[in-house]
């Protein structure tokens, strides 16, 4: 969650925390059909922190469960690389093919 989701739910990031750069792509094609159409990746950089990191966010916002979309799914397996849940750190070692993610949020203490 972004630092402006929380703050339009009426939450806010923890003093301190520190949040995890991502980057959204998306193709967008201008001129569809025509002869001089073109295709392009837009990219935007968010910085989004866990829900462990906001206070006072409203319980539904908080899922128990996250369900994998087909296509991540694919896209996980086709890399076969070695992907471990767990422990406290997140990383990625280069040359094992291994990254190391936290675990979701199962519910809130």
């Amino acid at each position: 969650m972004t630092f402006r989701q929380a703050f339009d739910k009426g939450a806010y990031v923890r003093k301190g925390e520190k949040g995890t750069p991502v980057i959204f792509a998306k193709k967008l094609t201008f001129n569809e059909g025509d002869e001089d159409e073109r295709k392009i990746f837009m990219h935007r950089s968010f910085t989004v922190f866990n829900v462990a990191q906001i206070e006072e966010l409203p319980e539904e916002e908080v899922s128990e469960t996250i369900i994998p979309e087909d296509g991540a799914s694919t896209f996980i397996v086709a890399t076969l690389a070695d992907i471990r849940i767990g422990g406290d750190k997140a990383f990625y070692v280069p040359a094992r093919i291994r990254y190391k993610c936290h675990p979701c949020p199962r519910s809130r203490t």
